[in-house]
């Protein structure tokens, strides 16, 4: 977790990233692939279990970030968030049991907010948020 967390958390979900702001990289779409080992490396690192689900934040970038991750350790891939009117929200036909890593590219924290409030309130336990650059 990133110190700001540690001391006051942001979000109602843990977190956990691969680079933070100021680390000297660019994101490029053409090198999902290559982002998505270094996750894994991470994700190795931290010692986490492979989740029942991969999903990905509601943008392109973590879409594809997410397909590739969710590929390279053979773990299920679904989408799902909907945006409404601003906000965000969870499909419905989701089991509540399920362990879920939330993939995000590099999202702004309002919109990794309304994900974390999202996921709290209808899968308060098993949720991490893990994002390529916080």
């Amino acid at each position: 977790m990133c110190a700001q967390c540690v001391k006051e958390p942001l979000l109602e979900t843990p977190r956990a990233f691969v680079f933070d702001r100021g680390a000297p990289i660019r994101f490029k779409e053409d090198q999902i692939e290559g982002f998505a080992a270094f996750m894994i490396y991470q994700w190795i690192q931290l010692d986490l279990n492979v989740p029942d689900l991969i999903a990905p934040m509601p943008d392109k970038s973590s879409q594809k970030l997410a397909k590739a991750f969710a590929r390279a350790i053979r773990a299920p891939y679904r989408e799902i968030f909907r945006e409404k009117g601003g906000g965000i929200s969870l499909r419905k036909d989701l089991d509540e049991d399920l362990d879920i890593l939330l993939i995000d590219c590099a999202n702004p924290m309002p919109l990794l907010q309304g994900a974390s409030r999202a996921v709290s309130e209808t899968m308060p336990k098993k949720a991490l948020i893990f994002t390529l650059i916080s």
